[in-house]
């Protein structure tokens, strides 16, 4: 019970950070310090391992999966990464809060 609304909350955290940069409220974020809640996807892949972002790219759009890169994506990496974390573990925290309920198998 508690898992289940601890990963709610993840995901509802998810999708507000999300809306954040749409607001147009980023310049008083930015005043504030909090640049790190504005950082996208593809900033921080690029500060980890920009050769694996440019491979992956350079894969789909060569294997003939441009639909894949272009639309789909592009836009994720566009995302701020603080969100898209927030989503992932609340997704990975509901199902483990699931786990147990009939029809899941384990």
């Amino acid at each position: 019970m508690l898992l289940r609304l601890v990963s709610r909350a993840f995901v509802a955290a998810g999708i507000v950070l999300m809306l954040v940069p749409m607001t147009g409220i980023d310049s008083s974020f930015q005043s504030r310090g909090a640049i790190w809640l504005l950082t996208t996807v593809d900033d921080g892949w690029r500060s980890l391992h920009r050769e694996s972002l440019d491979g992956m790219r350079d894969i789909l759009q060569n294997g003939g999966a441009t639909w894949l890169w272009d639309p789909v994506l592009t836009t994720i990496l566009r995302l701020p990464a603080i969100a898209v974390a927030a989503l992932g573990a609340g997704m990975m925290l509901g199902r483990i809060a699931r786990r147990g309920k009939a029809g899941i198998a384990p």
